[in-house]
């Protein structure tokens, strides 16, 4: 994945294409917006904006595209010459779309977008792994950019765990 979000020879040799990927799975797309006839259509992930961008680019859809990024870093397949306006979540996002030629009017900066969800509580997702309700809990995660532990790391946090029986990993 690394290499597909950085590397410009792969972005420069694949960003034409999208618009051809994307017309395979326009019919449903389109139909949807002639049902629902929406005031904007606001798109968060790059597939969905080329269905969109696509059917903008053959004047199927008239209505303004806005592109919203779900991810706090910058990727050039986010930008679509057919999208109207664009919701980031940080400047630097921002910063980056002006350089590649967007208007800073045509930008938005939101902070991250999350739905709104009722969670459960700390004591209850406790009780679900039966971790004891005074434990030192670490929580782990990554990314979407298949992003992984440096060599040695979860070595490191496995020992911490079997060292210290009141750590627990999640």
């Amino acid at each position: 994945w690394d290499l597909l979000y950085s590397s410009k020879l792969v972005n420069g040799l694949l960003r034409p294409f999208r618009l051809l990927a994307a017309a395979r799975h326009s019919d449903r797309t389109l139909q949807l917006i002639k049902d629902f006839n929406p005031d904007l259509v606001i798109t968060t992930q790059t597939a969905a904006s080329a269905v969109l961008a696509y059917l903008k680019k053959k004047k199927l859809y008239a209505g303004p595209l806005a592109i919203a990024f779900s991810d706090f870093h910058y990727h050039d397949f986010w930008r679509y010459d057919e999208a109207d306006y664009y919701i980031v979540n940080i400047s630097e996002q921002k910063d980056m779309l002006v350089a590649a030629g967007v208007s800073a009017e045509r930008i938005s900066i939101c902070g991250m977008s999350i739905k709104d969800q009722q969670g459960d509580s700390r004591d209850q997702v406790l009780a679900k792994f039966k971790i004891p309700t005074d434990a030192k809990v670490i929580l782990v995660g990554s990314g979407s950019q298949a992003v992984v532990f440096p060599w040695g790391v979860a070595d490191k946090l496995m020992r911490v765990f079997i060292e210290d029986s009141t750590v627990y990993l999640i």
